[in-house]
């Protein structure tokens, strides 16, 4: 539950490599989103949300997982891209409770933006 969980939308991957090719960018770019949360953290926003209950990890367990790495993804922000989902676990939470409030909605015929605002 410790690791690392390094996300992004589809849409910032798209974003991103479209900002990079207009703007003929060198070099090597990491595109993960500003959360930077653990698994432990992730499990219990997502429970939460959901009203369930907390998880209760066992720490006498080890993972299996390969070593956790904290990505950033300052160079590529500072290279003046804007994330369209900077918290991509924050907007799938929205999202979701935004689908079973309105089930008849068909979500595809909506920008995202149209949804928030």
């Amino acid at each position: 539950g410790d690791r690392f969980i390094n996300w992004i939308h589809r849409d910032d991957i798209v974003g991103a490599i479209e900002f990079a090719r207009l703007n003929e960018l060198e070099g090597i770019y990491n595109l993960v989103d500003d959360s930077q949360l653990t698994v432990k953290e992730q499990v219990k926003q997502v429970c939460s949300a959901y009203g369930l209950p907390q998880v209760q990890w066992d720490a006498s367990k080890l993972s299996l997982q390969r070593k956790s790495l904290q990505v950033s993804n300052q160079k590529i922000k500072a290279a003046g891209y804007g994330l369209i989902h900077p918290q991509l676990l924050v907007w799938e939470l929205h999202y979701h409770r935004f689908i079973r409030r309105d089930s008849k909605l068909n979500v595809s015929t909506h920008k995202f933006s149209q949804l928030w605002m």
